[in-house]
């Protein structure tokens, strides 16, 4: 009898343990169960928190394009005449004036030009107005600047002259643009090679005709020294005097862009972005296609670059249009 309590007991006691170890044990599982759910949790919270980034960063990203307008030559604040888009063979966009600047577009340069003279470019330090420099010369009343060439009043659409590279360079900076430089941007460095040449390209319908017109030269089309009438000749000065840009109806492309563009050849010869020499020697720049002394096929031609001219010269027959950059 008391050996049976005894193993009763015994097996009761192992009964017990048993139960007590498969107690534990499950305890242990369902602790170490708890303690693994956090990371599955953490991770899953990462991954959605990811893709919730990626998800945003796409919307933004088409946002942005969608949003964003393609640069054209109305895009930003841009002075002086309308401009007109350029695309070259090689696929690069920029704009160029569709005429010279007037002398009105010019009074409003220097009623309201906000930078001081001298600090448009590095060679311009001596530069100390914007102002055409009239003059006049009783032995040489053509050459001279008389004050009959800034009369912006009476006279608000005639092609802006008598300022030198300096100022030509000051008020395409003002206006938003660029004096007409290389395609590529920066200076022309190769004015001869249309190109290259956001001038060139331009006068000559992306290289296809000597003139802006045609491959012949007309001497009525373009505001050249024709001397067909006295309705250009001045008695007061002894001078001939300018059109209004974009009067000689005829004288701009064959078509589209290039008729937009008009006056490249005659009129004034404009200043472009092209220079060399130093102030040890003196510095010159290029004026491209001719002006309205000039009355030769060669002089009136796109490729005329008339020489380098002493960089704050100001002439009757010379001044400028802008570009703008838009690759």
């Amino acid at each position: 009898m008391e050996l049976t309590l005894h193993m009763e007991l015994g097996l009761l006691d192992g009964c017990l343990g048993a139960a007590l170890l498969a107690g534990s044990l499950a305890l242990a599982c369902n602790a170490s169960d708890e303690r693994s759910s956090p990371p599955t949790v953490q991770a899953n919270d990462a991954a959605d928190a990811l893709q919730a980034d990626d998800a945003r960063d796409a919307a933004a990203a088409d946002t942005s394009l969608v949003d964003r307008e393609p640069e054209t030559c109305e895009s930003g604040t841009n002075h002086g005449p309308t401009m007109v888009e350029i695309s070259t063979a090689t696929g690069y966009r920029y704009c160029i004036d569709s005429t010279e600047v007037t002398e009105a577009q010019y009074q409003e340069f220097l009623a309201t030009v906000s930078f001081a003279p001298g600090t448009e470019h590095a060679r311009c330090s001596g530069n100390e107005t914007y102002q055409p420099g009239v003059w006049f010369s009783s032995s040489n009343p053509q050459g001279g600047c008389n004050p009959l060439f800034w009369t912006p009043e009476l006279t608000p659409n005639w092609p802006v002259s008598c300022v030198d590279w300096c100022d030509a360079y000051a008020y395409c900076k003002w206006a938003g643009k660029r004096l007409c430089g290389g395609i590529a941007g920066g200076e022309d460095a190769t004015p001869d090679n249309v190109d290259s040449s956001q001038w060139g390209y331009a006068c000559s319908q992306g290289g296809v005709t000597r003139y802006p017109y045609g491959d012949e030269f007309s001497s009525s089309t373009c505001d050249g020294a024709t001397f067909a009438g006295t309705e250009k000749f001045d008695q007061n000065c002894g001078c001939f005097i300018h059109s209004d840009v974009g009067s000689w109806t005829a004288c701009h492309g064959s078509m589209a862009p290039w008729d937009s563009i008009h006056d490249m050849s005659g009129s004034v010869a404009e200043w472009t972005d092209h220079c060399s020499g130093d102030a040890s020697v003196g510095i010159g720049c290029l004026a491209r296609g001719g002006g309205m002394l000039d009355n030769s096929p060669d002089s009136l031609a796109c490729s005329n670059e008339l020489g380098l001219t002493f960089y704050r010269s100001t002439r009757s027959d010379t001044g400028f249009r802008c570009c703008k950059d838009l690759d």
